[in-house]
Formats: C-alpha cells, sequence, structure tokens
C-alpha cells in the first residue's frame, strides 16, 4: 500500500522517555509499516519509502566494537576527531556519547526509488567506502548488527515522512542532562547514526574524514581561442594572441522564481559573488563540499540573502534548482551537495 501527502505529517504530541518501536515510529506519522527482516536479508520493496532500522533491545550505551572502530581509523588517514588524528577509544568514546539510553531506533533512511535497492546498498558498503550508500555508517561500528531489525513503509513523499519521523522521534527524547547525561549535542535530536536532518542539519559530532575522499576529476588541459584575422588561413602568426577560456558560471540574469529574493542589497543576484564564496569554501574542506545548511550559514555570516523575505536555506534551494551554484550536485535521495569545482578553489 502506497501512502502520500503532500506536506510533513505532524507528529504526535511529545511523550519524552517513551520507546518506540520501528513499527511504532511508522505508524505515529500515518504509515503502514512492513516488515521486519533482519539485518542483510532482502527488503521486499521496489518502490519508494522510508525504512527504520531498529536494535533488538533496549541498552544503556553503544555496542561499540573497539577493533572495528581501530581498522576504520588505519584505512582513513584523513579521519579526525576535533581536528585531531583520534584513538580508537577517543573515537569510540565519541559514539558513545550520541547513543540515547534505552532507544531501539538507530537509524532511519528514505529513498525516492527502490526501498530495497538502496538497503541492499547499505548492507554492501563497508565502513568508510562513500558508495554505493555511506549514509547510516555509524551502525557498522557496532558488535551485534546482524541482530537489527529492519522496517519499511511505502510512499510517494519520502523526504516529508522521513521529516516527520524525525519529528516524532525527537518528541520521545529527554535530552535533558538527567535524562541523557552523556548525550554530546542537546540541540540536534535524531537516532544515533543519523547524522542530519531532512534539511541538512548536522549533528555536532566532530568527526571529519570519516569516508574516502572524492576522486578528483583529472584536471582537463586549458583551451585556447585563437584570433586569426583575415587572409592567415592557418593562423600560426597569431598564435601569440591566444586567451584562455572563460570558466562557465551559472547564468545570473533573473532571480528564481519563488525565492522572496529582494531587488536590492546582497541578493541572489549576485550568483557570481555567491558562487565565489561557496567554491572558497568547499574547496578548504577536507572533503571538498558543503551541505545545503552549511553552505547557507557561511552566505548568511558573510552578509549574503539577508534581504530576503525567504529563509536563507530556502532561497539557496531555490538557485540549486535552477542551476545557478557551481558544483551543484544531488544525490539518489535528492539531496544537494556543493562540491569543489575550481582549480586551486578559487
Amino acid at each position: 500500500m502506497t501512502a502520500s501527502r503532500p506536506a510533513a505529517p505532524t507528529p504526535a504530541a511529545p511523550v519524552p522517555g517513551r520507546v518506540l518501536g520501528g513499527a511504532e515510529l511508522l505508524r505515529s506519522v500515518g504509515l503502514l509499516a512492513d516488515g521486519p527482516v533482519t539485518w542483510g536479508r532482502p527488503v521486499a520493496s521496489g518502490r519508494p519509502g522510508v525504512y527504520v532500522v531498529e536494535w533488538p533491545e533496549s541498552r544503556p550505551d553503544a555496542p561499540v566494537d573497539l577493533a572495528v572502530v581501530g581498522k576504520w581509523i588505519e584505512r582513513l588517514p584523513g579521519l579526525r576527531l576535533d581536528g585531531a588524528r583520534p584513538t580508537s577509544r577517543g573515537l569510540a568514546a565519541r559514539l558513545h556519547d550520541f547513543w540515547l539510553p534505552g532507544q531501539v531506533v538507530v537509524y532511519v533512511g528514505m529513498t525516492t526509488s527502490s526501498i530495497g535497492a538502496r538497503v541492499a546498498a547499505f548492507y554492501r558498503t563497508p565502513l568508510g567506502d562513500r558508495r554505493p550508500h555511506a549514509g547510516g555508517q555509524w551502525l557498522k561500528t557496532l558488535r551485534g548488527l546482524e541482530r537489527a531489525r529492519v522496517w519499511w513503509a511505502e510512499t510517494n513523499a519520502p523526504e516529508e515522512y522521513e521529516d516527520g519521523i524525525f519529528g516524532a522521534f525527537a518528541a520521545t527524547i529527554d535530552a535533558s542532562a538527567a535524562g541523557a547525561p552523556r548525550l554530546a549535542d542537546r540541540e540536534v535530536i535524531l537516532p544515533f547514526a543519523n547524522l542530519q536532518t531532512a534539511m541538512g542539519v548536522r549533528k555536532a559530532h566532530g568527526i571529519s574524514g570519516s569516508v574516502q575522499p572524492r576522486e578528483e576529476e583529472a584536471a582537463a588541459p586549458e583551451r585556447r581561442i585563437v584570433e586569426v584575422p583575415d587572409g592567415d588561413a592557418d593562423g600560426a602568426a597569431e598564435s601569440a594572441r591566444g586567451r584562455p577560456l572563460e570558466p562557465h558560471r551559472p547564468a545570473a540574469s533573473a532571480p528564481p522564481r519563488g525565492s522572496g529574493a529582494a531587488p536590492t542589497g546582497r541578493t541572489p543576484d549576485d550568483v557570481a559573488s555567491i558562487n565565489d564564496l561557496l567554491q572558497e569554501v568547499a574547496c578548504r574542506r577536507l572533503l571538498r563540499e558543503l551541505s545545503v545548511a552549511d553552505a547557507a550559514a557561511e552566505l548568511s555570516a558573510r552578509g549574503f540573502l539577508r534581504g530576503t523575505r525567504a529563509q536563507p536555506v530556502a532561497v539557496l534551494r531555490e538557485l540549486l534548482k535552477n542551476g545557478r551554484i557551481e558544483g551543484a550536485v544531488q544525490d539518489t535521495d535528492r539531496r544537494w551537495a556543493i562540491r569543489c569545482v575550481r582549480e586551486g578553489g578559487r
């Protein structure tokens, strides 16, 4: 059965301390839960939807496997914890800090294509690999993952329902120091292995370089335009006049529809400056890319998008959808990111 709604569902009233299993969590936002299957078993759905990974029992702390964490660090020289190379125990301790005591839902995912294919990709992605599906990789550090259960629900509005599920989950969490004494981020409340909200707001976990860096594309040879005067058939005598082609920039002729942009000041009309800033920041990052939330925060901090009536994230999404941001990419879940595409970060 396929459910569809035009907007994110409204979660049930908050009940801090209540433990919701995977099926209950899906039902709490009005979805029909299918499953479960144990971790590693196929999910019998080829439709879009959401899925939930449920731990087989509630625990006071995370069953992190130190040996697995050690191998994770060894294979990724760029992995950092708060900017420094971590020890196995230090990284394991940070993972412990995001375990929610007593809760059994440890990951929520969604896909706009096939739930079965997405979960299968999740299963077969080794810890630290970027492909085929690096989301939820913290689960791969846990002992006993083979006993976890996977629930799912089909829907034509997976992004909206994922957001609703996150809200329903957060409503059950007592994030106070008494309720979750070790919790490192009390603002962004998500299941253990989810690292960002549906809008791209990230947990403040301090771990970077946790997946293999993207393979840098080979730099294309510089192309040149040669101006040839009339009568000079091959232009050999004019080779000194050659000049590099200007790098391609997205068109900036008009603001995107529905962006709520003001016509003056630093607005989305100043696309060239926006692209300059985003490329500068993205090219400094270890993974050489920015999430939409990070990009919007950088723009706001530098004085961009303040003359708009819409939220900066919403305005930036419109620019992305209209093809006006350099290095814009979408993953298979239609989430945007901005990659460094300028040589030398300029």
